[in-house]
């Protein structure tokens, strides 16, 4: 079987935990054999039921708990799920459509991107309380129409979620973000 992997992360000696967005599931490879050792979620059920099966999961990273958080496109939904694959709890991030890689920022925080044009930066709860967000428009950006993806926008980009990652976001950051559009 094709395994499509978005995003992975090095587990603990059971494996690496990874998002297979084509075949809707997460699957561990233990290496150095490169290898399914186990899969959560239905090949090709591409619904959402938490522990049970995932809508597209683009992502899966380490929480600093040792909990996972996943990432499914279809519902635009957050998932956490245990070390064993369990689930924990699941949120909508607050205005997304398209939620990309979502990473936990500190406890109960968490950090993802909206992969639209022009994209959305935000963080949330585990309950799906926005916390911050940036979205390039007329009032926080120059107004001008979206550069096609990459480039100079998505270095802006960039430059937010490392910002998010040491301090906390406010209105004069935002100001230093006009031109990301």
């Amino acid at each position: 079987m094709d395994i499509n992997v978005c995003a992975a992360f090095r587990g603990d000696s059971s494996g690496d935990h990874r998002a297979d967005i084509k075949n809707c599931r997460l699957v561990v490879i233990r290496p150095p054999a490169h290898y399914v050792t186990q899969q959560l979620g239905e090949t090709g059920n591409c619904t959402h039921e938490l522990g049970v099966s995932y809508g597209s999961p683009n992502g899966a990273f380490p929480m600093g708990n040792g909990d996972t958080v996943v990432t499914e496109i279809n519902g635009e939904w957050i998932d956490v799920l245990r070390p064993d694959g369990g689930p924990v709890t699941d949120t909508h991030p607050p205005g997304f459509s398209y939620p990309s890689d979502t990473n936990e920022v500190r406890p109960g925080v968490f950090l993802s991107v909206d992969y639209t044009d022009a994209g959305a930066i935000e963080t949330f709860t585990a309950t799906g309380r926005l916390l911050w967000r940036y979205e390039p428009t007329s009032s926080c950006a120059s107004g001008r129409r979206a550069p096609p993806r990459g480039g100079h926008r998505q270095a802006k980009l960039a430059s937010a979620v490392r910002h998010l990652t040491v301090g906390t976001a406010s209105s004069a950051f935002c100001s230093r973000l006009r031109g990301a559009v």
